[in-house]
């Protein structure tokens, strides 16, 4: 074998893909959401909560998922999150988007 192409990965398909040397000149608008991209459970935070979470705060919430969740505000990601018990969720990974 002298190479290999992937031409699909998940969702991801090769004609959806960008290429590299055209990557500096792409217009935003291009760009998917990624709301449209991660398949994981997802939830809405209260506006008191988002500033908890974006400070690497713990809060409590009684969402129901296994691993990890995605908490959204007014439809905007915010954070990666994770269940610390039963009731309380902290933030793996916050958005600065």
């Amino acid at each position: 074998c002298t190479s290999i192409k992937r031409t699909k990965s998940g969702d991801f398909k090769i004609e959806d893909a960008i290429n590299m040397d055209d990557l500096e000149e792409m217009v935003y608008d291009k760009l998917l959401p990624i709301t449209s991209i991660v398949k994981i459970p997802r939830f809405d935070l209260t506006v008191s909560q988002v500033d908890k979470i974006r400070n690497g705060l713990v809060i409590e919430h009684e969402q129901n998922f296994e691993e990890i969740a995605l908490a959204l505000f007014q439809g905007q990601p915010i954070a990666f999150v994770k269940r610390i018990n039963n009731d309380s969720i902290r933030a793996v990974k916050v958005f600065n988007l």
